[in-house]
Order: C-alpha cells, then sequence, then structure tokens
C-alpha cells in the first residue's frame, strides 16, 4: 500500500469510524494523488498531496470549501468537502460523478460549452462586481514575457514574429485604462476537465484554489482554448459562441474584450515549447487565430 493510499484511507477512517471502505485510484501526478472511495456511506472521493505540497493543500480545502458553500442552491455547484485533515493533507469531497465535461464535448461540443459557460456564469455571479478596466497587469506580463524571449530563457517558436505582436498588443493596453468593465473571484485553471458532469445536466465544479479577482474574460477563455485539442474540427467562433450565450453578463466593450483576448492568446503562445506536442500545436494555432482577428470573440450579439 503506498503512502498516499494509507493516508486516504486514515482520512476515510476518520470520517466514517468502523465502516468497511475500499480505495480506487483514478489517477495523480508528483503533487496530488485521487482516489474514489467503495463501500462507504455516501459516494467519494479522496485527494491526498506530498508533503511538498502542504500550503497548496490547504488552499485547495479551503477554496473548494467556500467555493460550495457560495454556489449551495444553483442549478450547477462544486463538489462538498465532508473532511479537511490537514496532517493527512487528504480532502474527502462528495463524488460528483464518473465522467469530466472532455467525455460529453467528444458527443456533442456545443452542448457541452453551453454547460460549462452556464457553470462559470453560476460560479462568477457571487463576486462579479463593476470596476473600472486596470490593463496595467496585463501589460506588464506581456513585457516580462518579451524579455524572457530575447534573453534566451523562454524558447518558443517565432521568437522575432511573437515579440512584434506582443508590442503591438502591449501598446493598446494604456488607453483601455477606466473603461467600464467587470471583475470577479476567477477559477484561473478551467478546463473541462475540472467540470463534472452528469446526464440530467448538472455540472459541479473542481480544483479551486485562486481566490484573487481577475477579469472574468479568463475562464471563458480558458475553456474555449483549452477544448480546442479536444475537438479541434470545432471552429473557434462556435465555441466561443456556446459558452457565451449561456453566461448571458456584459463583461467589457469590444475593444477591451480584444485587448484581453489577445493577450491571452500571447499567453498559450508563450508557454509552446519550440518543438510542441500535438495538443500544444493546435493551441497555438488557436492562439494565431485570435491574434489575427479583428473581433473579439466574446460579441454583444453572443450576449456578452
Amino acid at each position: 500500500m503506498s503512502d498516499a493510499e494509507a493516508r486516504a484511507g486514515a482520512a476515510l477512517a476518520l470520517l466514517w469510524p468502523g465502516a468497511r471502505t475500499g480505495l480506487t485510484r483514478l489517477g495523480g501526478r508528483s503533487r496530488s494523488t485521487i482516489f474514489r472511495a467503495t463501500g462507504g456511506p455516501a459516494p467519494v472521493v479522496v485527494k491526498v498531496w506530498a508533503p511538498a505540497c502542504a500550503a497548496m493543500a490547504a488552499r485547495q480545502a479551503t477554496r473548494q470549501t467556500d467555493v460550495a458553500q457560495m454556489m449551495t442552491g444553483a442549478t450547477d455547484g462544486a463538489a462538498r468537502v465532508l473532511l479537511w485533515q490537514a496532517d493527512l493533507l487528504a480532502l474527502v469531497m462528495e463524488d460528483a460523478g464518473p465522467q469530466d465535461l472532455r467525455a460529453f464535448a467528444a458527443v456533442d461540443a456545443v452542448a457541452t460549452l453551453h454547460r460549462a459557460g452556464r457553470w462559470v456564469a453560476a460560479f462568477h455571479a457571487p463576486t462579479l462586481r463593476p470596476h473600472p478596466f486596470r490593463p496595467a497587469g496585463h501589460v506588464g506580463h506581456l513585457e516580462r514575457l518579451i524579455a524572457e524571449v530575447r534573453d534566451g530563457t523562454r524558447r518558443i517558436p517565432e521568437p522575432d514574429r511573437f515579440c512584434h505582436l506582443a508590442r503591438a498588443v502591449a501598446a493598446t493596453g494604456p488607453a483601455l485604462r477606466n473603461r467600464p468593465a467587470m471583475r470577479c473571484i476567477t477559477h484561473r485553471d478551467l478546463t473541462l476537465a475540472n467540470l463534472i458532469g452528469t446526464p440530467t445536466g448538472r455540472v459541479t465544479g473542481i480544483d479551486f484554489e485562486n481566490d484573487r479577482e481577475d477579469d472574468p474574460l479568463r475562464d471563458l477563455v480558458s475553456l474555449v482554448f483549452e477544448t480546442m485539442p479536444l475537438v479541434p474540427d470545432l471552429p473557434l467562433d462556435t465555441a466561443a459562441r456556446a459558452c457565451s450565450g449561456a453566461y448571458g453578463a456584459s463583461l467589457c466593450d469590444a475593444e477591451t474584450g480584444l485587448f484581453l483576448q489577445r493577450a491571452l492568446a500571447l499567453g498559450y503562445w508563450a508557454r509552446t515549447p519550440t518543438e510542441p506536442s500535438r495538443r500544444q500545436s493546435i493551441l497555438w494555432a488557436a492562439a494565431e487565430q485570435v491574434l489575427s482577428r479583428d473581433l473579439p470573440l466574446f460579441q454583444a450579439g453572443n450576449h456578452l
């Protein structure tokens, strides 16, 4: 029995003393391992972190608890935390189901992205508020990426063209300061893999950690980009319409939206190695599409 499995079992024993439970490993990386419990009073999943990730584990446990409470009563929600045991670095949460939205996207990507957009709207709603647009963070990030590409610490395809485009996008940012916009606490790691679906239509979110405000568009752009490698024939516009049609809120004007999507697209390009995998190549191609557009992906006609 591995150390992770032993700690997961110990957490279940604390939650359900005397219960005879088993564990099935669902997956894991160097930072954490996930198990599905069998035989207990209720279906649960146990996430166990490596000792080096104690701070991350505590943040995720706290944020998962907060989001689940915040979304109580909504059509969609977040997996409810049943136990957080800090000394074991183990989190026991409700088992939202066996399939994340990647499986549903393989059958009907448009309907799946509509469900995902609806979930994002419910997740953002409690903290969504008007706030004058602040481009400085995005501009500063682009300037750092340019410097890293120029000094060779960041090796990417077509570095000269990247720097040229990044400078051009950064130059448009300052004029957008104080434009009407919105802010909220975002997920910042939002993919279809972090959304669990059921045949009845409910969507449950997992893997929360961020508790800082950001531009809401970040989560929508992330969803669209991260879906492209799963359904490479899906047009970018179609994916964006599916998300935004369910989201419904107005987030910023067209020029601000164009700046944001270009800045975020450059971030994907900046994470592309010189010898990209299939997935990385598709994400880079999506970034190129966004950078070549003169209209925002999420427009007023899409209810954004």
